[in-house]
């Protein structure tokens, strides 16, 4: 019988030496399940098999992915429709012949497992059979994750407005528009509309891609988007309410377990408000979308629960609004409690005023908390470093803190103490969950 050759165990500041990387960075893969690691009392040991298997793993992975990152989205179209690819979560999947991308329009609905020239006559027989499911999209996690980008106000870049009709020239025009911004008029025109929609669109579509886990808020269950299925969608616009407002939307639909029986699901997504009927007709507008019109929208979200993919699903709304919302409008999402108001157990509405950069939502919800990094990440950055601070503080005194202790002691949302926790890791902390206990911060110890 011939012996097992002797087991190389490597500790994480040897595997991060291998690997030429920093400690920290071993830890995180680790702690993410990316790296697989046993636990030895209280220090992991890395097999050296486990740890070449991770790094041909992603050889492979870094040579069929882009060079493109989703804040240059400029990058990528679909190889089928040629349509832009706002981020890697658009991507549905790819050319079985070359890998280029494909939309999930192509994907999903139209079945295209080809790019353009790949699905000539000649190469028809051998198409493999449509799949009913999407693949799963994986979340590329950053390095140096950032602070998610900030909806921007400020006037975009200029661009040609649609052709003035015959009655009104450009002269006419301007001079219009600098009468009603000389009067405070929130004024938004054709050209600004349409670059405005587009910024909030990509803002949205980045903003998600740095999330790390979402809430099921109605069910209370936790979805690591690391490990479950998203599906990008980017419908056409459509005017649903009697060509009143004109609406453009990215809708990111995730799920765990399968798509047609999913144990949870949640449904983030951005929808960008407008009078693109008058923006057309007079080449500028100056009305503020108000309470009857959101409202109306408000219905129609209502409405949608029984149908899919929302049904079962908790859905996160956020609405563009082009030039902004008035008072009245606002007010249905900050004070859902008065007459009129929204409030629903599956969905949570978030309205942005494009004019002012404000956004308005019921800060006092409890499940706006792992969102807001989505809704409202100045909000967030703020009261991530506020608590950052008081953990320490508190870490400092004690030497080992759990996120239970913390939560009582400081009475700080538990998720903002998590995100709290895993910044203090990302330090060199050592972090570890432990059982019965959950998770636990120590300072000098190995």
């Amino acid at each position: 019988m011939q012996d097992k050759p002797p087991l190389k165990l490597l500790s994480l500041e040897e595997a991060a030496q291998t690997l030429g990387v920093d400690y920290r960075t071993v830890y995180r893969l680790v702690h993410r399940g990316e790296l697989p690691a046993a636990r030895v009392g209280r220090v992991y040991r890395i097999r050296q098999g486990d740890l070449e298997a991770f790094f041909e793993r992603n050889l492979v992975a870094d040579s069929s992915r882009t060079t493109d990152k989703v804040s240059t989205p400029k990058s990528q179209t679909c190889s089928a429709c040629n349509r832009e690819l706002l981020s890697t979560l658009s991507i549905a999947g790819r050319c079985d012949v070359c890998g280029k991308p494909l939309c999930a329009a192509c994907w999903s609905v139209k079945k295209l497992r080809h790019c353009t020239p790949h699905s000539s006559a000649e190469n028809s027989p051998d198409l493999t059979p449509p799949v009913a499911e999407p693949p799963e999209i994986t979340f590329e996690q950053k390095e140096t994750p950032s602070v998610p980008v900030e909806w921007k106000a400020t006037p975009p870049t200029k661009v040609p407005e649609t052709p003035p009709n015959e009655n009104t020239g450009y002269g006419q025009l301007d001079k219009r528009l600098d009468d009603l911004r000389s009067q405070g008029r929130p004024v938004v025109t054709y050209g600004e509309a349409i670059t405005l929609q587009d910024q909030f669109i990509r803002s949205f579509v980045q903003r998600v891609e740095w999330l790390e886990t979402v809430i099921a808020a109605h069910t209370g269950h936790e979805i690591d988007l690391r490990k479950a299925k998203v599906r990008a969608v980017e419908p056409n616009p459509k005017n649903p309410l009697d060509n009143q407002l004109e609406i453009n939307f990215m809708q990111f639909v995730i799920r765990t377990g399968g798509w047609r029986s999913p144990l949870q699901s949640v449904v983030l997504e951005a929808r960008a408000l407008a009078h693109f009927d008058r923006l057309r007709k007079q080449k500028y507008d100056d009305t503020l979308l108000d309470a009857a019109e959101i409202s109306k929208e408000f219905d129609a979200l209502r409405n949608d629960k029984k149908k899919k993919p929302y049904r079962d699903a908790f859905r996160v709304v956020v609405f563009g609004c082009f030039p902004g919302v008035d008072a009245a409008a606002a007010s249905l999402v900050t004070t859902p409690q008065m007459i009129g108001g929204f409030t629903d157990k599956q969905v949570m509405v978030a309205l942005w005023d494009s004019k002012t950069g404000d956004v308005f939502y019921a800060s006092d919800d409890e499940r706006v908390w792992p969102y807001l990094p989505l809704i409202d990440p100045k909000r967030w950055q703020e009261t991530i470093d506020d608590a950052l601070g008081q953990v320490s503080d508190l870490l400092n005194a004690r030497k080992s803190l759990t996120a239970d202790d913390a939560v009582g002691r400081l009475k700080i949302n538990r998720h903002v103490i998590m995100a709290a926790f895993r910044k203090l890791a990302e330090q060199g902390i050592l972090l570890d969950e432990v059982d019965d206990i959950g998770w636990v911060l120590s300072i000098g110890r190995t």
